[in-house]
């Protein structure tokens, strides 16, 4: 992998059959999605689980030999490898950013949200932003996953995100932000 590109892979899980995926899993993996009682975050969580696997296999990161380890934000890393990774999901999306540099990434499901939620993190010039804006959702969305992006990466705090802070993209009904220090960002759909 180049050291100036980012790659984003995202992946549609809604159709998913769960009983044939759970068999792909590990037992630790296995015993975290026990405790979820939805299927549908169930499905997130294994499909963000074996597209992650899927692209650190791509990139010749064999996974196998190694679990996952957390942070203390919960960010999760993979010791001993110069890699860094970043993994979202929201509605049917799971989305994973890789880097050599660090990463973080969001994908938001946009639907009819309470917009007043945007007080408790947006800074005054996404206000500004916002109410000049004549989509609210559309750039509620795309500055909420700036925000959820930058965060990943590096933990500035929400009021701190300015709006250049990550790239938005939109795929079908969703908004994915990406915050990272690679010079070129590649997106791909994927299959899981």
């Amino acid at each position: 992998m180049r050291k100036n590109i980012t790659k984003v892979y995202y992946a549609n899980v809604g159709k998913m059959n769960l009983a044939k995926k759970l068999k792909l899993l590990p037992e630790s993996r296995l015993a975290r999605i026990a405790n979820f009682r939805d299927e549908k975050d169930k499905k997130l969580s294994i499909g963000a689980y074996l597209l992650l696997k899927k692209v650190l296999n791509r990139h010749l990161i064999r996974y196998h030999y190694y679990d996952f380890k957390y942070l203390d934000n919960g960010k999760p890393i993979i010791e001993g490898k110069e890699i860094n990774f970043s993994i979202s999901h929201s509605g049917d999306y799971v989305a994973v950013a890789i880097s050599k540099k660090p990463v973080g990434v969001d994908i938001q499901e946009m639907r009819e949200v309470n917009l007043e939620t945007r007080k408790l993190v947006f800074n005054d010039e996404d206000e500004k932003l916002f109410q000049e804006s004549s989509n609210k959702i559309d750039t509620f969305y795309s500055l909420w996953v700036n925000k959820e992006a930058k965060f990943k990466m590096d933990g500035t705090s929400f009021k701190n995100v300015h709006l250049k802070d990550a790239k938005i993209f939109t795929i079908d009904n969703y908004k994915l932000g990406v915050s990272c220090q690679s010079k070129r960002i590649k997106i791909k759909k994927s299959r899981i």
